[in-house]
């Protein structure tokens, strides 16, 4: 593994070396996805041509993530970055996303398979294009 060492400016800009940003197919202008994992800074692109972030609250029950990850599956969405929580263990949870959703055929219906999880409160899902 290769690493370099980079500054951050005044205004919290950092560059990405040329050879990681031709490696990973990053361009002028693509979305990053900047997340916090204790103390390590994780940066992850987004290069799908098609994607949304989606939301679900639910209710906090075994099994229940894996049956949301499942409809998505079953609809042909392609998840980028996850993250799920749980404010009141055995009350609530929340689960939030983006996706690559080129794939999607009817995102109507994906958005109706979700809701009729049985213990899903509430879908969102918003749509961006590049």
């Amino acid at each position: 593994m290769r690493f370099d060492i980079a500054k951050m400016d005044r205004k919290g800009r950092v560059t990405i070396p040329s050879y990681i940003r031709e490696g990973m197919g990053i361009e002028d202008g693509i979305e990053l996805i900047i997340s916090l994992d204790g103390k390590i800074l994780k940066v992850i692109p987004i290069v799908a041509e098609k994607n949304a972030e989606i939301y679900v609250s639910m209710k906090d029950v075994p099994g229940m993530l894996s049956r949301i990850i499942n409809a998505l599956s079953k609809n042909s969405v392609d998840i980028i970055f996850s993250q799920s929580h749980t404010p009141e263990r055995g009350k609530i949870a929340f689960f939030s996303a983006i996706v690559d959703i080129v794939n999607v055929k009817d995102i109507k219906k994906l958005k109706k398979d979700l809701h009729n999880i049985r213990g899903v409160f509430t879908v969102k899902i918003a749509e961006k294009r590049k």
